[in-house]
C-alpha cells in the first residue's frame, strides 16, 4: 500500500502563474494552458517550440521560458 502513495512524489508540488515574458522562469516548470492559443516555448537545451493548444492542455515538458510571444492568455506554472 505504501508504494501506491509514494509514486505521487512525482507529481508537480507548486503552481504559480506566469506572464509571457522573454526572461527565463525561476526554475525549470510544466506548463497547464487555460486558454487556446499558442505557446512559444524554450526548454532547458534551449530548443525553442511553438506549441497550438486548446484550453486544459498540458505541455508535458519542462520549460525553462514562456515567450512573449505566446497568445495563451491563462499560463500556470507547475512544478
Amino acid at each position: 500500500m505504501a508504494d501506491l502513495f509514494n509514486r505521487f512524489r512525482e507529481f508537480p508540488q507548486h503552481h504559480v502563474t506566469i506572464t509571457p515574458a522573454d526572461a527565463d522562469l525561476p526554475r525549470p516548470m510544466i506548463i497547464y494552458c487555460g486558454s487556446s492559443g499558442t505557446i512559444v516555448a524554450r526548454d532547458e537545451n534551449d530548443v525553442v517550440v511553438t506549441y497550438t493548444v486548446t484550453a486544459g492542455e498540458i505541455i508535458p515538458v519542462l520549460v525553462k521560458r514562456v515567450a512573449a510571444a505566446s497568445t495563451v492568455t491563462q499560463v500556470i506554472g507547475l512544478y
